[in-house]
């Protein structure tokens, strides 16, 4: 491709404007962005606010803390559970649905008047306010290319430890000043527009990326149950189909690791070499995953996957395994596990 000739005091050779691959990522996360400024702000400002409202406003002591930060961790939980459910669907609505909750949740804390009434409010708040960070992970995994996502994570990152930050010194010393009541109405307000902020700016940015619905749904099993939705949709765009046919063989016993498979249609044995002969493992259909050993282990192939059926296998390389490894807790015992019994025959 040819270069574009440079003209004298254009943009150009604006040395302080950021490079173009910065303004784009600035541009595609700007919605993202904004939401989460307005939730951090208010979610660091609630933390510290809370020994100051059991002791000050309800009068419960330090006892009273410990409820109210137990509550916020109750909250936590619901909005981990109600984000993978929503998530699955689409995203603009759990944004209003966090956005409103967060900000019933802190006018319902301003007004709390005993600590029952407090415990609840304020895991409705923190429940909301998670939500939001819930929905902008998966955002950004939608809407920013998968070379650049780690530089859109680091700098929401970078953006949300500062203005939680802010938060947690401003509004304790607004409180202060004009009461604790007032700051979280105020910081509720913040929410609600942050919100808006962040779904006309999203409204402007590029359309999600949505893998297709066929290969989503290969990665919908128990096997990868728990695992952020983002991090499924970034692996299924991932998804590479490899067709097959009848004796085919789609790894060698030997070989090296490369790529991980998920069966989409057909059959296939898996066999290993003993002693000069051919032992059968397992036989393999629509749903059934194989060639992660290799890739977990780092080493050959141990056994060969072969098919007896014409068929269609999605592979994943194995940098978008890591990463869709890395993603679950656990994820990597589960698939160890999973043929074991068959692999110590």
């Amino acid at each position: 491709a040819r270069s574009r000739p440079v003209v004298a005091g254009s943009d150009a050779q604006d040395s302080d404007a950021p490079p173009a691959g910065w303004r784009r990522l600035l541009g595609t996360m700007g919605g993202p962005l904004v939401v989460d400024a307005a939730a951090s702000f208010a979610m660091g400002g609630v933390n510290v606010l809370t020994v100051l409202i059991a002791v000050d406003v309800l009068r419960v002591g330090e006892a009273g803390t410990g409820f109210l930060q137990a509550a916020t961790g109750v909250g936590g939980v619901v909005a981990g559970v109600a984000g993978g459910a929503l998530l699955a669907r689409r995203l603009r609505l759990p944004l209003v649905i966090g956005g409103a909750v967060g900000a019933i949740g802190l006018v319902w804390l301003a007004v709390s008047g005993d600590l029952m009434m407090a415990m609840v409010a304020i895991g409705v708040a923190i429940g909301g306010l998670l939500l939001l960070d819930v929905v902008n992970t998966t955002l950004i995994q939608r809407l920013v290319p998968d070379e650049q996502r780690g530089r859109a994570m680091g700098l929401l990152q970078t953006s949300s430890a500062i203005v939680y930050s802010l938060g947690s010194l401003l509004m304790p010393i607004g409180a202060a000043v004009l009461g604790v009541p007032f700051v979280l109405t105020a910081s509720a307000l913040i929410v609600v527009v942050g919100v808006g902020g962040g779904l006309l700016l999203s409204l402007a940015a590029p359309t999600p990326q949505r893998p297709e619905p066929g290969r989503l749904a290969l990665l919908d099993r128990p096997i990868f149950a728990g695992l952020p939705a983002g991090r499924l949709e970034a692996a299924a765009r991932r998804l590479v189909p490899v067709p097959v046919v009848t004796g085919e063989t789609v790894v060698r016993e030997g070989d090296t690791a490369d790529r991980f498979y998920v069966i989409d249609t057909g059959t296939y044995r898996v066999t290993r070499s003993e002693d000069g002969r051919e032992v059968v493992l397992r036989d393999l259909a629509s749903g059934a995953v194989f060639g992660e050993i290799g890739l977990l282990r780092r080493i050959p192939r141990t056994a060969t996957v072969t098919a007896t059926s014409d068929g269609v296998v999605y592979a994943l390389d194995a940098d978008a395994f890591a990463e869709l490894v890395g993603s679950g807790t656990g994820l990597s015992t589960r698939l160890l596990d999973l043929y074991r019994g068959a692999l110590s025959r």
